[in-house]
């Protein structure tokens, strides 16, 4: 497991046995808070990802994205887009993009919906 130096260290990423890695990080706080401050991962709020989520992403079995690579944007409210036509698009073309940075199926139904005030 490799993450960013260590204030004061000599430079370069520093190993960590995987052994010492589990014991400090055995809650799904801990795994999020790891991802988010020390790697500077983007991830959705913390009760809508699951720890085996979180987990895969630190064995590297799962991508992330880096939080000052993310760009927000406003869309309209459509009565038919939803996240299951997004998520069969996506596949359909950029299927190694969903298999490395995306959840398991059924956890995307916890990806938060987010209301603009347009569309109120």
């Amino acid at each position: 497991m490799e993450g960013r130096p260590l204030p004061g260290a000599a430079g370069g990423n520093q190993r960590v046995p995987v052994q010492e890695f589990a014991a400090r990080f055995q809650s799904k706080k801990e795994c999020y808070n790891f991802l988010t401050q020390d790697c500077e991962a983007y991830e959705p709020p913390q009760d809508t990802v699951t720890v085996w989520h979180l987990r895969d992403q630190i064995r590297g079995t799962k991508g992330y994205i880096k939080g000052s690579a993310i760009k927000h944007l406003a869309v309209p409210h459509y009565d038919n887009l939803t996240l299951k036509l997004i998520m069969e698009w996506a596949t359909a073309n950029y299927a190694a993009v969903v298999e490395r940075f995306f959840p398991q199926a059924r956890e995307l139904e916890k990806f938060p919906r987010q209301v603009s005030p347009l569309s109120l």
